[in-house]
This record gives structure tokens, sequence and C-alpha cells, in this order.
């Protein structure tokens, strides 16, 4: 059997769930398929317009029996798994009559950024733009017309907000931006 052949049947169902390996570095394996999984099926729901509304808040069914069937988790580990994504403020339950489920997904992307990244990337994306408005000053005092990624770069490595970056964890981003950039222009971030 050749790996065409394998890679074929690990995606020949629609019942497939795509995971964020990211998710499984910060979470529980159980919280990342359910989380994995309800994302989607709560943009669905939306779609077909099949949600209720709890305080100003969309909801929308979840069905115990369904998730086990799609997921392969049990109820015990769904209602862990629920119990720690509210936690982690990436979810909210409702109770609804006859003992019926509700889910919402929290769209506020930034907890989610700051979960995965331990900074939202919008702050990142901020304080970038800050350090390139300095060095594109520096630039044009010293009569650069402009100012190249590698340029932008080594500067950026050489100063303080880089220690800070690589305190925090995220100095990757700066070096993968870097291998992945040679001497194109820098237009904007």
């Amino acid at each position: 059997m050749s790996i065409e052949r394998i890679h074929k049947l690990l995606n020949s169902s629609r019942n497939h769930i795509k995971i964020n390996t990211d998710l499984l570095k910060i979470m529980d394996t159980d919280e990342a398929i359910l989380y994995s999984y309800l994302v989607p099926m709560f943009q669905k729901s939306l779609k077909q317009q099949a949600f209720r509304f709890f305080n100003d808040e969309l909801f929308v069914p979840y069905k115990t029996e369904l998730i086990e069937t799609m997921t392969g988790l049990s109820a015990f580990k769904q209602r862990n798994a629920l119990n720690r994504l509210q936690k982690k403020n990436l979810l909210k339950v409702k109770l609804g009559q006859a003992r019926t489920k509700f889910v919402s997904i929290n769209e506020n992307a930034a907890i989610l950024e700051n979960l995965l990244y331990g900074l939202s990337l919008s702050a990142i994306e901020q304080c970038l733009f800050k350090c390139y408005e300095v060095i594109e000053e520096q630039a044009q005092n010293t009569n650069r017309p402009t100012i190249s990624r590698e340029y932008f770069m080594n500067n950026m490595k050489n100063s303080d907000i880089f220690n800070s970056f690589s305190e925090l964890g995220i100095g990757w981003l700066l070096k993968e931006t870097d291998k992945k950039q040679e001497k194109d222009e820098f237009l904007c971030i």
C-alpha cells in the first residue's frame, strides 16, 4: 500500500477534524479535539440560523450523542473538556429546558492568540510597527531611501525589543521571518 493511498483513506470521509497542532501544546487532547470540532459546528449552525439567544449572545444546540459519534469523546470526556474550555474563556455553555445544552464560541480571537502565543498577534504587530517607525526614521537621517527587510531584521535583532520578544518566547517569529526573506523591500507589516 502506498503512502498516497493511506493519505486518501485518511481524508476519504467527510467526518474528520482538523486540529491545529499548537492547540495540542497548550491544552489537553480532548479539549483540542472538542474545540476543533465545535468552532466549525458553531459557524455552520449560524449559517443555517440554528441558534438561540441567551442574554443577547448566540448559542447553538449541543448534542452529546452526535459529538460522541463525530469525535469519539465520551459524554464524560466532553463534559470535562467543556468545563476546561469554559475556564479558558474560549466558550460558554448554557442549559435549556429538558436538559438541552447550548454552546457559544467566544469570537474574541485575541483570547485564543494569547493562549497560543502568550501575546496576541495584533500586539506583536503593533510593537513591530513601532520598531519599524524608529528604524525608518534612523534610515532617513542617514539618507537611506528605502529599508530592506534584511536591514530591518538586523536592526531589530540588535534592539532591546528583540530581547523582550525572546523573553516572551516569540523570538522565533523574527528568526523565521529572517530565514524566509532575503533582500525584499520592506513595505509594511
